[in-house]
């Protein structure tokens, strides 16, 4: 869960750094164009989630004020045994039927019931389990303080959705203003819908992972509640593909399974991994155009824009093989699977983004050449293996995972150390191919030896070769990945 709040909170404030960069640039303001555009497009977010919320409290009654003392006194004894860390004000939501939610500053939480809901306290049997289920698992999130991570994660929705939206109009008033043809402006609307898009799910991803981590601790006072108001919302449009993406809750089958084995947890879906890599692949083409001065001889960018998005790419994919690495029935095609998801993400990624500022120069997104993407695909998948050797080793020493602060003590900077080094040298790469790309066709640089080579591909790899070569990091890498692996197998045999 904390991963994909990481994850949508860098996605969403790099896509606003490239927008408001954007924005500027097309003014000319400098700094303080910059920093004003930056605002805009923060503050709806904020705005938004304020009004959002008050509109919540505002629809609903404090319970003590409905006449409804038996319910409210239910209620209050369930209070008192999840025994959450701040005061709960709990209110009765008349157009809420039989559901729940939390709402309400960190500090002062609002519990809003459902009338249907607050009706079952006074039934018998499954009913009044239903009752304290729900009841509880609305308290767990109090409990659990994520009050902070839902308020961060429902700004950065709406930030995500209002700087689309400034894009969108900016690019439209570019076409009136007969500054662009309709063809681009299409181009680029489907692109920043599919970015948009990519945020959402993201969002999307960690408010169900939220409710799991909810229904878990709601599960310590008995699971028979939970399971039988998990299933009297069971429908077949719960079941869909398309919708268990789009909702905001897991469905219902899905928190079924979590809770009769929340060992299921432990894997990340392949849709979070491609999410993830999408978002590596979008950072990697905003980061870079935000550093890129436009100097041709600019060797040093590459380089820093893949060690900087390489190494959390890296560490979003050790954990999501890491945290599998300890499930008893783990697929071992896991890190074949995720290296095709990290490969898919990043390339269809680096496509996405708004490009503005340099086009002319900057090296812009995967280029689609057999030798790139072979070289992705070898260099994802020797990654994804190697991390999950590390942790497949470790978890033969350590089976209960009792020692786990010990293995991420060693195991975190092996990875950023192979990772930072591994996605500099494929975006350096990647990133140069691509230059030429763009820069070969111009009439300045057709007489360059690079550009009249027929073998443009293998001339760009030598020269990343000779780069990143017989160097004191290549070398700290290879002895890094040998010794890794190396650590858990001594440990089992002293």
């Amino acid at each position: 869960m904390v991963l994909l709040l990481l994850l949508l909170a860098v996605t969403v404030l790099l896509n606003v750094f490239f927008v408001a960069n954007w924005l500027s640039g097309l003014e000319q303001g400098g700094a303080g164009a910059y920093l004003q555009k930056l605002q805009m497009l923060l503050t709806p977010g904020l705005a938004a989630y304020g009004f959002y919320t008050a509109v919540r409290i505002r629809r609903s009654t404090p319970i003590a004020d409905t006449g409804l003392r038996e319910a409210g006194k239910a209620v209050a004894e369930l209070v008192r045994q999840v025994n959450p860390p701040r005061h709960v004000d709990v209110r009765l939501g008349k157009r809420l039927g039989s559901r729940a939610y939390v709402t309400g500053a960190p500090r002062k939480p609002i519990v809003v019931l459902g009338p249907e809901l607050l009706a079952l306290h006074s039934m018998p049997g499954e009913r009044k389990a239903v009752f304290d289920a729900v009841v509880r698992h609305e308290l767990a999130h109090v409990h659990a303080g994520d009050l902070w991570w839902y308020q961060l994660a429902t700004v950065l929705r709406f930030s995500n959705l209002s700087t689309g939206f400034f894009a969108l109009l900016v690019l439209w008033l570019d076409v009136l203003l007969d500054r662009g043809d309709v063809t681009s402006f299409l181009v680029s609307t489907l692109r920043l819908a599919a970015l948009t898009l990519v945020t959402e799910l993201i969002a999307r991803a960690f408010l169900r992972a939220r409710e799991h981590a909810a229904d878990l601790h709601a599960a310590e006072f008995g699971v028979e509640g939970l399971l039988a108001a998990v299933k009297a919302h069971e429908t077949d449009q719960t079941r869909s593909v398309v919708r268990s993406w789009l909702r905001h809750h897991p469905g219902a089958d899905e928190r079924s399974q979590a809770l009769t084995n929340p060992l299921r947890l432990l894997a990340s879906p392949m849709g979070q991994v491609s999410l993830g890599a999408a978002a590596a692949g979008t950072a990697f083409v905003t980061l870079q155009d935000m550093l890129l001065s436009g100097d041709a001889e600019d060797r040093s960018t590459p380089i820093i824009t893949g060690v900087a998005i390489g190494i959390p790419l890296t560490l979003f994919a050790a954990f999501c093989l890491w945290r599998g690495a300890w499930q008893e029935d783990r697929n071992r095609l896991r890190p074949l699977f995720t290296a095709a998801a990290l490969l898919a993400g990043l390339v269809i990624g680096s496509h996405l983004p708004l490009y503005t500022r340099i086009f002319d120069q900057a090296p812009i997104g995967v280029p689609i050449a057999p030798s790139v993407l072979l070289a992705l695909a070898l260099g994802t998948f020797g990654l994804c293996w190697w991390l999950d050797a590390l942790g497949t080793s470790w978890r033969r020493t350590d089976p209960s995972a009792s020692r786990m602060p010990s293995f991420l003590t060693y195991a975190v900077p092996c990875a950023c150390v192979a990772g930072g080094w591994l996605f500099a040298v494929l975006w350096t790469w990647s990133a140069r191919l691509r230059g030429v790309y763009l820069g070969c066709p111009t009439e300045e640089a057709r007489n360059l030896p690079i550009c009249q080579s027929s073998t443009q591909q293998s001339d760009v790899a030598v020269t990343v070769a000779r780069d990143f070569g017989i160097t004191f990091w290549s070398i700290l890498t290879a002895v890094v990945v040998a010794v890794a692996l190396v650590v858990p197998r001594y440990l089992r045999t002293h």
